[in-house]
């Protein structure tokens, strides 16, 4: 027993001893981990049962133990297979759609479908799994392609098939498809979109004989190049040096890119970008192209982009073509060494590079100095500055990287994302790719680099997880503040009754207004929590946010230093918001205690106003928020500022850098849920030293102001009806029967629907008003409305609930509105 390792032993018995004493079959603890002699661990399946005589007793054990390491080194083996598969379909730069043949092959249902096939039809494939072909692609019979997984799947041979989609007999597009069928009898089509590649070439075609006619006079070669169709058109003199006839060439930008020396190609393409991209005034370039008989020769080209679009993008460029082989014979080999490792595009929007088996750099791109502040020159120069620059937190995991892929080169694209640290300290988030060099001996040249910027991708990423955290904690928040609450009024409404009955001057009324006071302070904490979590509904009305922020202001100044100073500064023509009053009158007041808490030795608070409009590029990095007309109320301090780590909690509940008994950690919490309960959006900049700014965005609203309307106190009847009362909590129940009874009313109480409805059908007649909670266990508040409203349409209800704000509230309240 002592080899089964401790771990797999401690939780039972030992087995011989178990069978010995008590005569049955038993195994060790699942997972059993078998120690042998040399210390190797093996897992094992095992069992022990008695070996009896003729009289049964029991003569001894018999174990038996089966050696379960290769069953679980397979299925290790069967999970790495399937996550490689499952990547390998995911990125694909195809579509790949597999279908499940049904009904004899008249139907095949969509099982897998990768993220390639949902950009190329613009589709969500959670929605579209599991239906039929017909349903997804409901033109597939038309276009033919209906037909061809029919007659794949019954003969087993795969078929290319270029699919033409037509709308109202007007070609809309074009795929290439590729269908197969897989061993286990699924259907798999791999295709893609030539709808583009198509038309450039039917494009070509109408324009061949329009510049033929226009090239044919010119003395020296000449040449047309369509950029946005990437059509060629060249006259005879270009056929006669490259030794071509006009039906032998194909008339596009890649079949002249294929004769082109593939020495010359970058240079050659650099030059050519420059003058595309506007860098120079025209385009001249000296390079080698192959001839019909294998001769390259050397040729001059120059030409000019002869129009252009508003963006400054070449449209069209126009050049001639001239041999100049003789002047170029003897220097044949001239740069033949250097321009064979230029293999990447020098002018690529992201930041790649080539370096060799001891991670040397061979080329880098000019567009690492956009990325990263340094200059190509810099790295090939300075082989540790690649090291140096990522950020210290991942500098281990990236440089163990580096070791590992020059130790063994990978077999396909490695991929991982890391920070670096620009020459201007900005720090910046990048996507890396590194993807083996070979030869053509097939030998190891080193490792091709592509290095992306994804900052804004990973800012998008922080926002939605902030969004997530902010939506999951107010959904907390706000149970708990439901049941506190509940419990704060039981203490309250008990208190009052006590105190009711106290005298002027009896020593107990004062402990009773303290307990008093006490929960009516637990009820505004209780309500800045339900702000937050967005439980609490506003009463919503136009507000001139200019005369919200005048009133806070006076009482600012009695509740703030002298030593602050309050600076407005208030946008004359400022628009109107959908507002409540009071509650944007506590958002002012809790940035303005925050404020005045951040300028112990004094400063200035300075609140402004203004209209602006929110465009889609704000809000493509703001995703919560919708473009469009806002009023902007800013709110700054000269305090001492945060760092970034208090910057990034300073809207969680209870999260405070004051000291204990200063602050309960509410006050920007609840101002972030009453922004968010607006409609609006809430931002904070802040660095240490340089004080802190809050934006708050609200919607505005074309109306009119309207001015606040007085309310007169009402005096409380008494009465003397019967009312039933109905909630769950039974403490609510006895104070809400107390609270009636001392104002004249007969109380009769109901703990659910059920016997709320058994009560009414009872004596119904005798009672006046209802007082219903909605949810409530057995029938909730709104079944046994209904059914109280279809015994009686006209009984009067009072509905009392703490349900969601986000339901419908409505006033006179029917069971047609309310279900």
């Amino acid at each position: 027993f002592h080899i089964v390792e401790e771990e797999s032993r401690t939780p039972v018995k030992n087995p011989v001893q178990r069978v010995l004493t008590e005569g049955v079959v038993v195994g060790l603890a699942n997972h059993t981990v078998l120690i042998s002699r040399d210390g190797t661990e093996r897992p094992i399946a095992d069992s022990g049962a008695p070996i009896r005589s003729e009289d049964g007793s029991v003569l001894g054990v018999v174990l038996v133990f089966r050696d379960q390491t290769e069953e679980k080194a397979a299925a290790e083996f069967l999970k790495e297979s399937e996550a490689r598969y499952r990547s390998l379909f995911e990125n694909m730069g195809s579509a790949l759609a597999m279908y499940k043949a049904e009904q004899n092959g008249e139907d095949f249902i969509l099982v897998d479908f990768n993220a390639a096939g949902e950009k190329i039809e613009k589709i969500n494939r959670r929605e579209v799994i599991g239906h039929s072909v017909l349903k997804v692609f409901p033109g597939v019979k038309e276009f033919g392609l209906f037909e061809v997984l029919q007659r794949v799947w019954r003969t087993g041979e795969p078929e290319y098939h270029l699919v033409a989609l037509y709308k109202d007999d007007r070609t809309e597009g074009w795929r290439d498809n590729y269908v197969y069928k897989l061993p286990s009898g699924e259907i798999v089509a791999v295709y893609s979109d030539e709808t583009r590649r198509i038309r450039a070439e039917e494009a070509s075609k109408d324009s061949q004989e329009r510049l033929d006619l226009a090239l044919k006079g010119a003395d020296l070669g000449a040449w047309d190049l369509d950029m946005l169709k990437g059509q060629a058109v060249v006259n005879e003199r270009v056929l006669n040096i490259v030794g071509y006839r006009l039906d032998e060439i194909a008339p596009t930008l890649d079949f002249w890119q294929s004769l082109l020396h593939p020495d010359d190609i970058p240079h050659t393409l650099r030059a050519f970008e420059d003058h595309l991209a506007g860098h120079t005034d025209s385009y001249e370039s000296e390079y080698r192209v192959k001839a019909k008989s294998g001769e390259y020769k050397w040729v001059s080209a120059r030409a000019k982009a002869m129009k252009r679009d508003a963006g400054g993008r070449a449209l069209r460029v126009t050049g001639t073509f001239q041999d100049i082989t003789d002047r170029k014979k003897s220097d044949a080999a001239l740069r033949e060494s250097e321009e064979r490792y230029r293999i990447v595009a020098d002018f690529t929007y992201h930041w790649e590079y080539w370096v060799d088996g001891e991670g040397n750099f061979l080329y880098v791109s000019p567009s690492c100095e956009r990325i990263t502040g340094y200059s190509a020159e810099e790295f090939i120069g300075d082989p540790d500055l690649m090291h140096r620059i990522i950020h210290p937190d991942d500098r281990t995991e990236m440089l163990d990287h580096f070791h590992n892929v020059r130790k063994v080169v990978p077999l396909a694209v490695d991929t991982m994302d890391f920070r670096i640290i620009r020459r201007d300290g900005e720090t910046r988030w990048i996507g890396h790719a590194c993807q083996p060099v070979y030869g053509q001996e097939g030998q190891t040249l080193g490792r091709r680099v592509s290095n992306r910027d994804i900052t804004e991708r990973k800012t998008l990423e922080a926002q939605l997880l902030q969004s997530q955290k902010m939506e999951a904690i107010g959904t907390l928040a706000g149970g708990i503040a439901h049941d506190f609450n509940n419990l704060l009024q039981a203490v309250m409404g008990y208190t009052e009754l006590l105190m009711g009955r106290k005298k002027q001057g009896d020593p107990e009324l004062d402990h009773l207004q303290k307990i008093n006071n006490s929960g009516k302070r637990g009820a505004d904490l209780v309500k800045g929590l339900m702000m937050f979590s967005r439980k609490v509904q506003p009463e919503f009305r136009p507000v001139d946010l200019n005369h919200e922020i005048v009133q806070v202001q006076k009482l600012l100044s009695h509740t703030i230093p002298k030593t602050i100073k309050i600076d407005l500064r208030l946008s004359g023509e400022l628009e109107t918001v959908q507002a409540d009053p009071s509650q944007m009158g506590q958002v002012l007041m809790n940035l303005g205690v925050n404020a005045r808490d951040a300028m112990p030795d004094g400063g200035t608070l300075t609140i402004e106003t203004a209209n602006l409009e929110l465009d889609k590029d704000y809000c493509a990095v703001h995703l919560e928020v919708m473009p469009g007309p806002y009023v902007l109320l800013t709110v700054s301090d000269s305090g001492h500022g945060m760092e970034k780590e208090t910057l990034s909690h300073i809207f969680d509940p209870f999260f405070t850098t004051k000291e204990v008994g200063k602050g309960t950690g509410l006050g920007l919490a609840t101002a972030y849920g009453i922004v968010k309960q607006h409609g609006g959006h809430i931002t904070c900049y802040s660095e240490p030293g340089l004080g802190t700014t809050f934006k708050i965005y609200l919607p505005a609203i074309q109306t009119e102001k309207t001015s606040e309307t007085q309310t007169e106190d009402v005096p409380i009847q008494r009465g003397t009806e019967t009312i039933l009362l109905v909630d769950d909590e039974e403490f609510l129940r006895e104070l809400g029967t107390r609270l009636l009874n001392q104002y004249g009313y007969h109380v009769i109480t109901a703990s659910n629907g059920k016997e709320a409805l058994e009560i009414y059908q009872r004596e119904g007649e005798s009672i006046s008003l209802i007082i219903l909670d909605l949810i409530m266990p057995e029938m909730d508040g709104r079944q046994c409305l209904g059914e109280i409203l279809r015994i009686d349409p006209n009984a009067k209800v009072i509905i009392a609930s703490r349900d969601s704000p986000d339901r419908p509230q409505r006033k006179g309240y029917n069971s047609e509105r309310l279900f």
